[in-house]
C-alpha cells in the first residue's frame, strides 16, 4: 500500500484507486503489510511491542497539537483504573504477571499529519517524548513512514520491513452506520452495539472523554475551575520528570550552555567556572516567515543596555533569541528552553515549548492588536478577562504568566494613511492577508520588555512579591493570569516554599473587557 493511497482511505471499505479495487476491513487487516518494497518476501518483527498512530485537528500546529493530542495521551496514561484493567486483560491472556505503567511501556508512536504540505516537527516529537520513560532514542515518527513511497520504490528488496504485532490507531472519528443503506447520514454512535464507521478523518480531541470543556476552553472556567482544574500542572510535571529521566546529565549541559552564551557575549571570561544561576537569562522568541518580531534586534540591544552595559545598574540580565525553527534537533530545543528563567513572545505555537521552562519560571505573552469591529478572526489571541487559548496551557502550573496588550504602533501596516482610511487599507487585496493575526508581523517597544523585566522577572526582595504591590508601577496594559506572589489569603495545596518566603497561586483578570 501506498502513502498516497492513503488519502483514499476512508468509511467502511479501503479504496486502492490504482486497482480499482476496493477491499473489505477483513480482508485488508489479513493483506496489508507496511513498508514492504517491491520484491520483498519476507518481513521480520519489529522489536516495538507496541505501534501507536496519534490523530487530532490541526495537529500540523504544536500548540493545537499539544492540547488536543498530549494533554489527550496524558490523561488516558494517568487513568490508572482504565490501564490496569487493560494491562490485566493482556497479562491474563500472555500468563504474565508483571504491571508497569504505561509510560514505561515499550511503545512508538507515530503522528497522521492530515495534509501533505505539513511535515513532522521537532516539536512534536519533543512533547511525545516526555510522554514515556525511553529505553532506547526512539523519537514519533510520521505515519508516512510506515508506507511504501513510489518514489523511493526498488525493483530489489531493501531487507527492512517490519510486521507490527500490534498496530493501534487513536483519535479518529467513528460513526455508527446503516448497512442497508451506505449513503445514510453519519451520526455519532449513540449505542455501542451498533455497527460501526472507522474514518480517516480525525476527532476534535484524541480523548473526548474525562475532561470536559472546563480545562480545555478558557471561556469554560469559572470560579470553582479557576483553583480546581489542576490537568495542565500535572501534564507539565509529568513530561518534565520523563524527560529528566531520559536525560541524566540535562543540568550539567544546561550550564555549559548557559556559560557559552556567557562566553560568546563576552560576559565572562574563560576562567568562569560558576553555575550562571546568578545570571537571568530571557529568551525573546521569534519566528522565520510570518509573525515575525521585526525589531527584535533593536530589543536585544536595548536589554543589554538596560542591564549589563549600565553602570549604575548593573543587574545579571541577559536576552537571547530564541527561535525553534532553526534548532537542529528536539533535544537542542528542550536546552533552550530549560536554561532560560523567562520567555516573551507573541500570542501563538512558539510558545508552547515554554512548558519546559525550569520551575517558577516567567512568561509573558503579547497580545496582538487586533481593532474591535473589523471581520477578520483573532479576538480570542486578545483576551484579559481569563486565559488565551494559548495559554490555557500555563492554567495552575508552577509558571508565572502574564500578558501584555499590544497597541497599533506594534503593526508596521498602513502607517503612511489617516486613522478613517486604515480600515480600507487594512483590508485592501494588498494587505489583508499580511493583516490577520496568524500572518501579521509586529514590533515591540524596547521600554515594554526592560519594564516587564525590572518589574516582574526582577523581583529581589520580599516586599516586591506581596501580590497587593505586584503591579505597582506597572502599565494597566498588563494582565496577571497565574501569578505566585506573597497574600494574607492562603489557599490549601496552592502555595510554595522559595527562600524564605511562602508563596501562593492567584488570577488576576481584567474583568472590563
Amino acid at each position: 500500500l501506498d502513502w498516497h493511497d492513503l488519502q483514499y482511505l476512508n468509511d467502511s471499505h479501503f479504496v486502492i484507486p490504482t486497482r480499482h479495487q476496493a477491499i473489505t476491513n477483513s480482508t485488508y487487516h489479513q493483506h496489508l503489510k507496511l513498508g514492504l518494497s517491491s520484491g520483498s518476501e519476507v518481513c521480520k518483527i519489529s522489536s516495538t511491542q507496541h505501534h501507536i498512530v496519534l490523530q487530532s485537528l490541526y495537529n500540523d500546529m504544536i500548540g493545537e497539537f499539544y492540547i488536543r493530542t498530549v494533554l489527550s495521551v496524558y490523561q488516558m496514561m494517568s487513568n490508572h483504573k482504565l490501564f490496569r484493567q487493560l494491562e490485566l486483560s493482556i497479562l491474563q491472556s500472555h500468563n504474565a504477571t508483571n504491571l508497569v505503567d504505561p509510560w514505561e511501556e515499550d511503545m512508538q508512536f507515530y503522528i497522521h499529519l492530515g495534509y501533505f504540505n505539513k511535515k513532522l516537527l521537532d516539536g512534536h516529537q519533543l512533547f511525545l517524548s516526555g510522554l514515556q520513560i525511553l529505553r532506547r532514542q526512539q523519537y514519533a515518527s510520521s505515519l508516512s513512514s510506515i508506507f511504501n513511497h513510489r518514489k523511493r520504490r526498488r525493483v530489489e528488496s531493501t531487507g527492512d520491513c517490519h510486521c507490527y504485532q500490534k498496530l493501534i490507531f487513536c483519535g479518529y472519528d467513528i460513526y455508527s452506520q446503516n448497512d442497508t443503506d451506505p449513503k445514510a447520514s453519519k451520526a455519532p454512535i449513540v449505542n455501542p452495539q451498533a455497527a460501526r464507521n472507522y474514518t480517516l478523518w480525525p476527532s476534535e480531541f484524541l480523548n473526548n472523554e474525562g475532561i470536559g470543556r472546563i480545562c480545555r476552553f478558557p471561556g469554560s472556567l469559572n470560579q470553582h475551575a479557576k483553583n480546581d482544574c489542576k490537568i495542565w500542572a500535572g501534564l507539565r510535571d509529568f513530561l518534565i520528570s520523563n524527560i529528566e529521566m531520559n536525560h541524566p546529565t540535562l543540568e550539567d549541559e544546561i550550564t555549559n550552555h548557559r556559560r557559552t552564551i556567557l562566553l560568546q557575549k563576552g560576559l565572562v571570561d574563560e576562567g568562569y567556572g560558576g553555575n550562571s544561576k546568578e545570571w537571568k537569562f530571557v529568551g525573546l522568541t521569534q519566528r522565520t516567515y510570518r509573525r515575525s518580531w521585526l525589531n527584535l534586534p533593536g530589543v536585544l540591544s536595548r536589554c543589554e543596555s538596560a542591564f549589563v552595559g549600565n553602570a549604575t545598574n548593573l543587574q545579571k540580565v541577559v536576552c537571547v533569541e530564541i527561535n525553534v525553527e532553526q534548532a537542529s534537533s528536539p533535544y537542542e530545543q528542550l536546552l533552550m528552553h530549560r536554561s532560560l528563567d523567562a520567555i516573551v513572545g507573541v500570542q501563538g505555537a512558539q510558545l508552547t515549548q515554554a512548558i519546559f521552562l525550569p520551575r517558577h519560571a516567567t512568561v509573558l505573552e503579547l497580545l496582538p492588536w487586533h481593532p474591535k469591529g473589523y471581520s477578520l478572526r483573532g479576538a480570542w489571541t486578545q483576551s484579559r478577562d481569563g486565559p488565551t487559548p494559548l495559554g490555557i496551557i500555563y492554567h495552575n502550573t508552577d509558571l508565572n504568566h502574564y500578558g501584555y496588550s499590544l497597541d497599533r504602533e506594534s503593526v508596521p501596516l498602513c502607517k503612511h494613511v489617516s486613522e478613517e482610511q486604515e480600515e480600507e487599507c487594512f483590508m485592501s487585496s494588498e494587505n489583508k492577508d499580511r493583516f490577520v493575526w496568524a500572518n501579521s508581523n509586529f514590533n515591540v517597544s524596547p521600554d515594554t520588555v526592560v519594564q516587564f523585566i525590572s518589574h516582574l522577572l526582577l523581583l529581589d526582595n520580599k516586599k516586591d512579591r506581596k501580590c497587593e504591590n505586584l503591579m505597582d508601577g506597572l502599565s494597566e496594559k498588563y494582565v496577571l493570569y497565574n501569578v505566585w506572589c506573597e497574600s494574607k489569603e492562603r489557599k490549601d495545596g496552592n502555595h510554595a516554599h522559595i527562600g524564605n518566603m511562602t508563596l501562593s497561586l492567584h488570577h488576576y483578570y481584567d474583568k472590563k473587557t
